[in-house]
């Protein structure tokens, strides 16, 4: 039996004008009839609309999206359909979902739509520390990474009431919102991604020794903490004091015990 085609109608913000676009590949930008307006084709998936796609990896995709049932918008993370990793990606995000935290990103849902493993979890309408980092003022912030610190200091612990460490504790994975509040977000799950190995050259000066050795059997939670000081060091004295230095000069001195 053929599968039946999938309507999908949507309203243009600008001037409510209502439209057919199920024949038109989702994401494409295309101009509303009445106003002109610019407007995106959303894909419906797992119930959920996706609206926007916000980054692309070799093995996930993220989306800005709307939960219809809540009327709320979401984060949908997607990743590529009969992906090896997608029942420990589940799991993980089923372990993380159990923080509950004022300081963590909680994560709404998981499941498989299409042979595709996906969570849902808060959106948030600011953006991540990495990105603050790259157009704050010079100098530092002795208040603002106070607030990080001790808000990452927090979700740490909260995790590790639920035996989770993070893994991965970089600046982009610090998101915040439009009041400035701080929440981690990925616990566990770009390990899991990238079966163990997530941490990309441009990581290494939040990376602690143990990290960079690459043995899992001694990565801990004192892993996280290491990324929390380094973090903390970069927003208090206003830069990063490896910018200078190669990832491969990080690594090998880190690992001689010189930084």
């Amino acid at each position: 039996m053929a599968e039946a085609k999938r309507v999908v109608k949507i309203h243009c913000p600008g001037c409510g004008q209502k439209m057919d676009v199920s024949d038109i590949v989702p994401f494409a930008r295309i101009a509303c009839p009445s106003c002109e307006a610019e407007v995106i084709v959303p894909r419906v998936f797992a119930g959920i609309t996706l609206e926007e796609p916000i980054a692309e990896g070799p093995r996930t995709s993220v989306y800005r999206a709307l939960d219809p049932t809540l009327d709320r918008e979401v984060i949908v993370k997607v990743l590529a359909a009969g992906d090896e990793h997608g029942e420990a990606f589940l799991a993980e995000a089923r372990r993380a979902a159990a923080i509950t935290h004022a300081n963590v990103a909680p994560i709404y849902s998981c499941g498989v739509e299409e042979d595709q493993a996906y969570l849902v979890m808060q959106f948030l309408a600011g953006r991540d520390l990495a990105n603050w980092i790259a157009h704050a003022e010079p100098g530092g912030n002795p208040r603002f990474a106070m607030r990080v610190g001790l808000a990452l200091a927090r979700a740490l612990s909260a995790a590790r009431r639920q035996e989770l460490d993070h893994g991965h504790l970089v600046p982009s994975n610090v998101l915040l919102d439009l009041e400035g509040n701080v929440k981690l977000g990925d616990f566990g799950l770009a390990q899991r991604l990238a079966g163990g190995d997530a941490w990309q050259s441009a990581d290494y000066p939040y990376a602690s020794a143990e990290v960079l050795l690459g043995d899992p059997s001694r990565i801990d939670w004192r892993a996280d903490l290491f990324g929390v000081g380094a973090i903390v060091h970069q927003l208090l004295t206003g830069h990063d004091p490896l910018a200078n230095v190669s990832p491969e000069q990080i690594r090998e001195a880190r690992l001689a015990g010189q930084l």
